[in-house]
C-alpha cells in the first residue's frame, strides 16, 4: 500500500496559502512567545519601575530633601508629592534611580519591546494599518531610550555629586523628559488607532484590553489638564499648606499621575499577549485537525 502523505501536506499548505497570512517579522522564538513569562514581562517591568520611583520618593521624604522654609511663618513645610526629578537628582536616590532604570531597561524593557514587536506583526495588516503598527513600535523604542537618558543625566546634571556636573546637564535632562512624555503619548494613540483597523476580527479579550487602554488615556488627559491634581489637592489640606507647596505638589501630582497612566498602559499589553497566545493555540489546533483530515481522506492504492 502506498499513502501519499506528502501530497496531503501540500494540499494543506495550498489551502492555508499566503492569503490572510500574517507578516513574518518575528524575532522572538515561538516557545518564548507562548510562555507564561511573556505575559508577565510587561507588568513586571512596570512594577520594578514603580518600585524605584516609590523607593526614591520615600528616601527623599525621610531625609528631608522635600522640606523647605515657609515664607509666611518661617517654619519647615514639606512638599509631599514633588516631581520625580526632584527626588532622584542627588545621591543616594540618584544611584538607586539611575542604576535601577539601566538594569530594568536591559533586562525588562528590551524584552518587552521584542514581545511587542512579535505581537504587533502576527496579524494580517494593510498598508495604513502597518504604518500605525510601525509607528507605535518606533515610538515605544524612543520612549524607553529617553527614559534611560533622563535617568542617566539627572536634574543636577549627572548621577554623581554636584561637583561632577556637566555643562547644560539640566537642559539635556529636560529634553529627554519631554521626549519621553511626547513619545509615550503618541505611542499609545498610534497603537489604539492600529487596533481600530482590526476591531471586527478582535477577540473579546483584545476588545477588553482596548477599552481599558482608552480609559487609561482618558485619565491621563484629565491629569494633564489639571482636573485630577486639583481635586486631590483640594481634598488633602497638607498638599496646599503654602502657595509654593501647592504649586510643587500640583506639578508633582500631574507628572506622577501621567507616569502612572503610562505604566498601566504598558502593563496592559499583557492582555494582548495573552489574546495572541490563545489565537496561536487555536490556529495550531485547527491546522493539526486539517492535516489529520486530509491524511484520512487520501485513497489507499493496493
Amino acid at each position: 500500500a502506498q499513502i501519499k502523505q506528502n501530497s496531503a501536506l501540500q494540499v494543506c499548505s495550498s489551502k492555508g496559502g499566503s492569503r490572510g497570512a500574517p507578516v513574518s517579522m518575528a524575532i522572538v522564538p515561538q516557545r518564548i512567545l507562548m510562555s507564561r513569562m511573556a505575559v508577565a514581562w510587561p507588568p513586571l517591568a512596570v512594577l520594578i519601575l514603580a518600585t524605584l520611583i516609590v523607593t526614591a520618593h520615600i528616601l527623599a521624604l525621610v531625609s528631608g530633601k522635600c522640606d523647605m522654609q515657609s515664607e509666611e511663618t518661617g517654619s519647615l513645610v514639606t512638599a509631599y508629592v514633588t516631581e520625580i526629578s526632584l527626588t532622584t537628582e542627588v545621591p543616594p536616590e540618584s544611584y538607586i534611580w539611575t542604576l535601577g532604570v539601566a538594569v530594568t531597561w536591559i533586562a525588562f524593557l528590551c524584552p518587552t519591546l521584542a514581545l511587542l514587536h512579535a505581537m504587533l506583526w502576527q496579524m494580517k495588516c494593510g498598508l495604513i494599518h502597518g504604518i500605525f503598527l510601525a509607528l507605535s513600535e518606533v515610538l515605544f523604542l524612543v520612549a524607553t531610550l529617553a527614559l534611560l537618558g533622563l535617568a542617566t543625566i539627572t536634574n543636577k546634571g549627572t548621577v554623581l555629586e554636584e561637583t561632577h556636573e556637566i555643562p547644560d546637564g539640566h537642559d539635556i535632562h529636560h529634553l529627554f523628559a519631554n521626549t519621553f512624555f511626547l513619545a509615550s503619548y503618541f505611542q499609545g494613540g498610534s497603537f489604539l488607532i492600529s487596533q481600530c483597523f482590526r476591531w471586527k476580527h478582535a477577540t473579546p479579550l483584545e476588545r477588553r484590553s482596548f477599552r481599558w487602554k482608552v480609559l487609561v488615556l482618558f485619565l491621563v488627559a484629565l491629569s494633564v489638564s489639571g482636573v485630577i491634581p486639583f481635586l486631590l489637592i483640594e481634598a488633602l489640606p497638607p498638599l496646599r499648606s503654602t502657595p509654593k507647596i501647592r504649586s510643587l505638589n500640583r506639578r508633582g501630582l500631574t507628572q506622577r499621575l501621567v507616569v502612572l497612566g503610562m505604566m498601566i498602559f504598558t502593563a496592559s499589553y499583557a492582555f494582548d499577549l495573552l489574546a495572541l497566545q490563545y489565537h496561536l493555540k487555536e490556529k495550531g489546533a485547527e491546522s493539526q485537525h486539517t492535516v489529520e483530515t486530509n491524511i484520512d481522506d487520501i485513497p489507499v492504492q493496493v
